[in-house]
């Protein structure tokens, strides 16, 4: 049995250990939430309606992008890959841009496109692997040598 110093010791020991330990796992995630949430500055002045057709035009890529895809992941890989680097700033843009009604107006609609776009990229690839599946199986089914696709 540990006499009464020991047993402090071992007390002390174990309270410096946690709190190590918390202080660390805060600061991390400190760090992590941060990187995760903050808004990127860009540089002033901002030319809201050349930002908001840039995003624009980056959504297109994406678009064009996302139908080269063989799997609804890959597409979507394909898609986000294309969106460009304003679109890492976009909330920044976003930002920039309040007070000018009309290029934020745009900026908050292309933003609820990406959405729309994003999501129909899911379905679609969805599909298409679906309809790839059943020509697959309907081929062997048939004797033929399915092709790959």
């Amino acid at each position: 049995m540990p006499s009464p110093a020991e047993r402090v010791g071992q007390r002390v020991s174990l309270g410096l250990y946690i709190g190590l330990v918390t202080a660390f796992t805060l600061i991390c995630s400190l760090q992590v939430i941060l990187q995760a949430w903050a808004t990127p500055a860009i540089g002033l002045p901002v030319n809201c309606p050349q930002k908001a057709e840039s995003l624009l035009q980056g959504l297109r890529r994406a678009r064009e992008a996302a139908r080269k895809g063989d799997s609804e992941q890959h597409s979507l890989e394909l898609f986000r890959t294309a969106l460009g680097p304003d679109w890492d700033a976009k909330n920044s843009i976003a930002n920039a841009c309040a007070n000018n009604a009309p290029s934020s107006r745009l900026i908050r609609e292309i933003d609820q496109l990406r959405y729309a776009e994003e999501h129909a990229v899911r379905y679609e690839a969805r599909e298409l692997t679906q309809r790839r599946q059943r020509v697959s199986t309907l081929e062997r089914e048939l004797g033929l040598d399915p092709a790959p696709h």
